[in-house]
């Protein structure tokens, strides 16, 4: 199975990773660019994708280039990004909470 998650370098995002992998999903990485990223990709073989969560665009560029590596389509995805804001969602300002929703929501 080929899974996508974003988020993946945050704490939920790390936690779905790892469960996934464990159970021997080919797993997406998608956060924004980073050593703990590129970290957590290669503990559980994992492929890295440091994009901008909240473009389009890069996320659309992201899922093309891990469906080449994973040698097909993705099966599923865990929508974890957060907004930015590095709080819970309850804490977000309406752009933060606007700008989550579309991360998770709109642009995957």
């Amino acid at each position: 199975m080929n899974v996508i998650v974003t988020g993946a370098a945050g704490a939920l995002g790390r936690a779905i990773v790892a469960r996934l992998s464990a159970d021997g999903a080919n797993v997406g990485l998608v956060d924004r660019p980073s050593a703990a990223l590129e970290q957590l990709a290669a503990e559980v073989r994992g492929t890295a994708l440091g994009v901008e969560v909240f473009s389009r665009e890069s996320l659309s560029e992201a899922v093309s280039r891990f469906e080449h590596a994973a040698s097909g389509p993705v099966d599923a995805a865990a929508l974890v990004a957060g907004g930015g804001g590095g709080g819970a969602p309850i804490h977000e300002s309406d752009a933060g909470l606007d700008a989550m929703l579309d991360a998770n929501t709109r642009t995957v």
